[in-house]
């Protein structure tokens, strides 16, 4: 079997993979994420500000334009740090300063361990 086809197969059970987990998140509305902290949810949730910000500690906030968009660089990243999808998906609407912050109270409420490159 030739490198590329190899390849191919390779891409294709990834990609398969993305769209089992992306199966029944929303494509519509924008997400917003924290700059100075981690908290992220649809804009709606965001507080009325100008711009709007975190609900919780104000941190100006970035977008996605859906949240399929916000998802998609996720499975590349959940290759090297197992885990960061199931903490990603319960950090929605939870605001930490930092990532290793909520890592911690992550394994507190599930006692499942996600190691950030802060707690390494």
């Amino acid at each position: 079997m030739s490198n590329a086809i190899r390849k191919a197969k390779r891409y294709a059970e990834r990609h398969r993979s993305l769209k089992a987990r992306l199966r029944g998140i929303d494509n519509r509305g924008i997400i917003v994420y924290g700059a100075g902290c981690v908290w992220w949810d649809v804009i709606e949730n965001a507080a009325r500000t100008r711009p709007p910000s975190c609900p919780f500690c104000g941190s100006v906030l970035f977008q996605f334009d859906s949240e399929r968009a916000f998802w998609f660089g996720s499975e590349a990243y959940e290759q090297t740090h197992p885990g960061y999808i199931a903490l990603t998906k319960w950090l929605k609407g939870k605001c930490f300063k930092t990532m290793k912050d909520a890592a911690v109270a992550y394994e507190l409420e599930t006692g499942i361990h996600y190691e950030t490159e802060a707690t390494a």
